[in-house]
C-alpha cells in the first residue's frame, strides 16, 4: 500500500488497483482502525479514485450493516478525520 503525497485523511485505488491511502491519526488504536479500515472496505473504491475519509465512511455504511460494532467504530473514526 503506498502512501499519497501531501494529501490528508484520503483513500485511494490507482489504475492497477492498488490501495494507498493518508491520514492524521491521533493514536495507536487508530491507526489500527484506520488499517482495518483500508484492508477490510478498500474493494469498496473503484479504480483511478481518491476519496476523503467521511466519503469513505459513506460507501461503507452504504454497502455494510453499522450494526456491526466493529464496522461502526470504523465508520465513526473516517468521519472524525473529515
Amino acid at each position: 500500500m503506498q502512501v499519497a503525497q501531501h494529501i490528508t485523511n484520503v483513500i485511494g485505488r490507482n489504475t492497477t488497483g492498488e490501495l494507498f491511502c493518508k491520514a492524521e491519526l491521533a493514536s495507536q488504536d487508530d491507526v489500527f482502525t484506520f488499517d482495518h479500515a483500508v484492508k477490510s472496505f478498500g474493494h469498496l473504491i473503484e479504480r483511478n479514485t481518491t476519496v476523503k475519509a467521511n466519503e469513505f465512511a459513506d460507501l461503507i455504511a452504504q454497502n455494510y450493516s453499522v450494526e456491526a460494532p466493529q464496522t461502526a467504530e470504523v465508520v465513526r473514526l473516517l468521519r472524525t478525520l473529515s
